[in-house]
């Protein structure tokens, strides 16, 4: 079956069809600098804050660096997933000119951009943003919840054992 498949990518687009996206992916991998960085600034501002407690501090920490990382990286993952479709239906959008239903093909992660914007505008870059911010916010804060305790804890034994 991957076989298969492989092969008919090679021979109907070529080499370059095992690539489309990459260099989207590659850029991505700031996705997760963003969050840290975003994390720990906020986690900065919340320790002047005394009245919450601290698994709450983590909590928002957690889910608003997810939350700045995906709104500034947002674009970047849906151009991606464009390209890998190689084709991407357009529905009508008003006073664009598109005919329904029409397939634009995006060649470079710059026409996925480019092509986006002109068709699209600003929204168009952030379909399926509620959604993924819906998952990923509360489960990053969680994770946070649990990455600190288990710092702190560690932190405690070692301390204890000197």
């Amino acid at each position: 079956m991957l076989g298969r498949l492989s092969k008919d990518m090679y021979r109907n687009e070529g080499w370059r069809s095992f690539f489309r996206g990459y260099s989207a992916s590659l850029l991505l991998c700031s996705v997760g600098t963003v969050h840290m960085v975003s994390y720990e600034a906020l986690k900065l501002f919340l320790k002047k804050i005394h009245f919450l407690d601290i698994k709450i501090k983590d909590f928002i920490a957690g889910s608003g660096g997810r939350f700045i990382a995906s709104t500034l990286c947002y674009p970047l993952v849906l151009v991606r997933s464009r390209l890998q479709q190689k084709k991407h239906k357009l529905k009508i959008i008003m006073n664009s000119g598109a005919p329904e239903g029409k397939e634009i093909l995006y060649n470079t992660l710059r026409d996925g951009f480019r092509i986006t914007l002109k068709r699209e505008g600003l929204r168009g870059f952030y379909k399926g943003f509620l959604t993924t911010i819906l998952k990923t916010t509360p489960q990053q804060g969680v994770f946070f919840v649990g990455f600190e305790a288990t710092m702190r804890f560690l932190n405690k034994i070692s301390m204890s054992d000197q």
